[in-house]
């Protein structure tokens, strides 16, 4: 990480001003909780105010919002009363002037501060903020962000939510040396479909719940490796949820060393569609949940060759887990997975193309001995037969089709043998 520059002193007056697009005759904001409207001549806007600020935000119900080009911030030094500041929406604003004047000891919330300000390119958060508990989205949809500095510690807030969601071009210059996110329970998709992964030294996120979709979607294809530790290294919590957390990654190598997923209830599609990936490295971490819900887990991963053998002991729902998973014969050998937890394995290996699926007899095996102790559903005799049916899985994996040419009326008494 770069070292986060210094903002300069602020000039001491109570002018704000800005230019907008052709054609705009006035713009609104919400200050102190009523929308004002500011009067726009040949493109250019200026208004004065005074000292009493307690909330300070962009009208997102006025069209013109989305026309303003440039805002003035040189004396943004007075919103230091202010306990809510937005610039939400300010679709066609290239420039913010005196973003690093910002000093916002007293604001709570500035959740989508700048959120779908998709010409900016620079965004400063330096000045104080050691009251702050919540900050959704903060630069969601920020679409040309190439330079991001932020001297927060954010240790009190709660949720960070969608923090860089759609920043899609390669944020060059990064600081974000010293954000802890300790507080917080909610981080879902906070580097959603961004360019790729960026370092968070001080975070520990050591009380985080939610991280489903954090990674989702980033990276460009031909980049190498994602490794959770290399992007958090101090890393304490114990999600509960990491659904679609690495879905649709971009990248060939995902490792999730550092990440402790003792606790985890729900990965559910946790590494689908990553149809680039050809390694996926689960940690041991995983072996000591129980009651998890891991449906979907790799499904799509169309190039997997190399996966991490695991117990799989804690997963209770095993639905389409390896569905049209693996490259072309890829010889993968779950020697370790047991399965012998799970309550549903239905589809879990639909057009799987593993050389040779030891881990289904296993998972088929558990679940017929958990079927066995348990009181029988029907009787088998000369007038219940039992049926066995044998499902050819070696050329190509689609048992379902087959399943489906059963007739319906003898289904009951029908064991696939595959």
């Amino acid at each position: 990480p770069l070292p986060i520059p210094t903002p300069p002193v602020p000039p001491s007056n109570y002018t704000r001003s800005g230019t907008t697009e052709s054609g705009v005759n006035s713009v609104k904001f919400l200050i102190n909780g009523t929308s004002t409207t500011i009067s726009v001549v040949n493109r250019a806007f200026s208004y004065a105010y005074d000292d009493a600020l307690t909330s300070f935000k962009t009208d997102t119900s006025d069209a013109n919002t989305k026309k303003i080009t440039t805002l003035d911030l040189s004396a943004s030094c007075l919103l230091s009363t202010c306990t809510a500041v937005s610039f939400d929406g300010l679709e066609a604003c290239t420039e913010i002037e005196g973003m690093g004047y910002l000093e916002l000891p007293a604001a709570t919330n500035i959740d989508y501060i700048f959120r779908n300000c998709k010409k900016l390119t620079s965004i400063y958060l330096n000045g104080r903020m050691e009251n702050l508990t919540s900050a959704k989205a903060i630069c969601d949809g920020c679409t040309n962000l190439v330079e991001f500095w932020c001297n927060g510690v954010f240790a009190n807030i709660t949720n960070a939510d969608y923090w860089f969601r759609n920043c899609t071009k390669q944020i060059t210059n990064w600081g974000m040396n010293n954000a802890t996110f300790a507080s917080v329970t909610s981080a879902v998709g906070m580097f959603y479909n961004c360019n790729r992964v960026y370092g968070l030294p001080a975070a520990t996120f050591a009380a985080v719940d939610d991280m489903s979709k954090f990674y989702y979607g980033i990276g460009v294809s031909g980049m190498y490796r994602l490794k959770f530790s290399d992007n958090i290294a101090n890393f304490a919590g114990q999600p509960l949820n990491v659904s679609e957390m690495f879905s649709n990654v971009k990248y060939q190598v995902i490792m999730t060393d550092g990440l402790d997923l003792t606790a985890i209830e729900d990965c559910n599609q946790m590494f689908s569609n990553c149809t680039l990936t050809t390694e996926i490295s689960l940690n041991s971490t995983f072996d000591s949940a129980t009651g998890v819900d891991a449906s979907g887990m790799f499904r799509q991963c169309s190039k997997l060759a190399t996966l991490s053998d695991r117990t799989f002991e804690g997963v209770d729902n095993a639905s389409y887990m390896f569905t049209n998973a693996f490259v072309d014969n890829a010889n993968v050998k779950l020697t370790s997975a047991t399965f012998e937890n799970a309550t549903n394995v239905s589809s879990m290996f639909v057009n799987c193309k593993m050389k040779k699926l030891y881990a289904i007899l296993i998972a088929l095996l558990a679940l017929a001995w958990t079927e066995a102790s348990a009181q029988q559903r029907r009787p088998i005799d000369s007038q219940h037969p039992m049926w066995f049916i044998h499902v050819d899985v070696w050329y190509k994996a689609d048992p379902q089709k087959i399943i489906d040419l059963i007739p319906d009326k003898i289904k009951p008494y029908v064991c696939y043998y595959v």
